[in-house]
This record gives C-alpha cells, sequence and structure tokens, in this order.
C-alpha cells in the first residue's frame, strides 16, 4: 500500500511531514533522533521495535493487542492505545507531544524496564535456567 499511502499523504498536504523510509538498517540513529515511538498496529505478538524503542528510552504508544500489554504498562513504561481507534491514538500522541515531563518520564521508566528485561545478559541467564530445569528433572527421575 506504500504507493496508495505516499499519494494519500501529498494529497493531505503531509508530504514534508510524513516520510517512507522503506527498509532501514539505522534504528538505532532513527531511535535517537526520535521523540516518540508509535506502533499502531492491529495484530503483533512481541514487537521487537517496542522492544528496541523500550531500550533506547523513547515513549512508546501501541495498540493494545496481542502480546503489547505484557511489555508496557500502561501509564507507566508506555501508552497503550484502544487497537483502530484513530482518535483515540491522535490523542495519546498530542498529549505526549504536549507533556514532555511526562513523556521523558515514560521513556526513562521504559528504558529501566527494558534492560532488566531485554539486557542480554539477562536473556542468556533465562535460557541457562531452561537448561538446568531440563537436566535437574532429568536426573530427579
Amino acid at each position: 500500500m506504500q504507493e496508495e499511502l505516499i499519494n494519500q499523504s501529498k494529497a493531505l498536504g503531509l508530504e514534508n511531514d510524513v516520510f517512507f523510509f522503506g527498509r532501514r538498517d539505522d534504528i538505532p540513529y532513527l531511535l535517537s533522533i526520535s521523540d516518540i515511538f508509535v506502533l499502531p498496529t492491529l495484530m503483533e505478538n512481541q514487537p521487537l521495535s517496542v522492544i528496541e524503542a523500550q531500550i533506547s528510552g523513547k515513549a512508546v504508544i501501541a495498540s493494545d493487542v496481542g502480546g503489547v500489554p505484557e511489555i508496557i504498562e500502561h501509564g507507566i513504561t508506555g501508552v497503550l492505545s484502544p487497537a483502530g481507534d484513530e482518535q483515540m491514538l491522535t490523542m495519546h500522541i498530542n498529549y505526549l507531544l504536549e507533556n514532555e515531563p511526562y513523556m521523558k518520564n515514560l521513556g526513562f521508566n521504559a528504558q529501566k524496564w527494558g534492560l532488566e528485561h531485554w539486557s542480554p545478559d539477562k536473556a542468556v541467564q533465562k535460557v541457562l535456567g531452561v537448561y538446568e530445569n531440563a537436566i535437574f528433572k532429568k536426573r530427579n527421575k
């Protein structure tokens, strides 16, 4: 739908405000120059993009679908918006843009939570725990 969306953004006079980047390999850079990360998805499990935004310390607004509510605590580590509700999504974006201290606090909390839950060291420890548990169960059969 890229071509249709590009035409729509031009028709609405938004061509200087809406960008279609396509595939990118510089996500950390893009996050570093962003204020808010928005994921208005209709279906999602555990979005890596939200995890990257959290670790980068960005305020995240995402749809309340799938596993997203498990990684965002509404009002604490981000904002959950009803899937498909464009008006509520717009309200959330505008609220964060107008309330910078709150936006920055969400980003700080998200980063703290993300580093606690998504760090490579934690991931290795969790995998080791799975193996240790399996070995323990096997030995005690």
